[in-house]
């Protein structure tokens, strides 16, 4: 359900954009973030499945626009983030039976980047409020260790996610965020030497996220802001 959400939001924006977009005020910004993720990996192997999970920080970049129309805003965004999240699994599950008492998984998400539309309401006129979804793409690895010999594979993957944020507009050209965003970057599997079998995991990761915007606009109409200047939407000026 979650990966159809995300997907409409972003193919919603970006159709409706290119119809609706001409005569409105544009934001552009670009920033940059930090935060924390908490990433989960399912390996399946001859033994059954265990639960992997790994606590890590995370930074990056983002760009992304939107255009303003009354209180309502509609836009998009891309970011690209390193991450430290690396788990390894309980000896055991990678079989043969009985179990092998040495060789656990492995899993990591090493990087990743999103691109999102973004949907939302402006709330006087200084607090965005939006939600979120589209792709995601990432470096996951997945390997044994403990196996004879050893096996590790590192994949790009592609996958969906969907979230929500909050924006502070500071100034003219600056502004606050704190985003939550979950990111499911699909599964993958590698064959292990015998007698493993194979293994199997899905990657997953739920993240909060802080950053800055350095904000600059075109496009649309000029409002004058007059003497002393009002509050947004002068933020739109020319």
């Amino acid at each position: 359900m979650f990966r159809r959400v995300a997907l409409g939001v972003l193919g919603a924006l970006v159709f409706g954009s290119a119809a609706l977009a001409g005569d409105l005020p544009f934001v552009w910004y670009v920033g940059a973030n930090g935060g924390y993720g908490e990433a989960h990996w399912s390996p399946f192997a001859l033994s059954g499945r265990e639960t992997m999970a790994d606590r890590g920080p995370l930074g990056g970049g983002q760009v992304g626009g939107y255009w303003q129309t009354g209180h309502f805003f509609f836009g998009f965004e891309t970011d690209l983030q390193a991450a430290d999240q690396n788990a390894k699994g309980p000896p055991g599950l990678l079989g043969p039976t009985p179990p092998n008492p040495v060789a656990a998984a492995t899993a990591s998400i090493d990087w990743f980047g999103t691109f999102r539309g973004r949907l939302g309401v402006e709330v006087n006129n200084h607090l965005l409020l939006y939600v979120t979804g589209g792709v995601a793409y990432g470096s996951t690895s997945l390997g044994c260790i403990g196996c004879a010999p050893a096996s590790n594979t590192s994949n790009l993957q592609a996958g969906w996610t969907v979230g929500a944020g909050a924006e502070v507009i500071i100034s003219t050209h600056w502004s606050a965020k704190i985003e939550y965003l979950h990111l499911d970057l699909g599964s993958e599997a590698i064959a292990l030497p015998a007698p493993h079998g194979s293994l199997s995991s899905g990657a997953t990761d739920e993240i909060l996220r802080v950053g800055i915007n350095y904000r600059f606009g075109s496009g649309g109409e000029c409002i004058e802001c007059g003497e002393p200047p009002p509050p947004p939407p002068c933020r739109f000026k020319c």
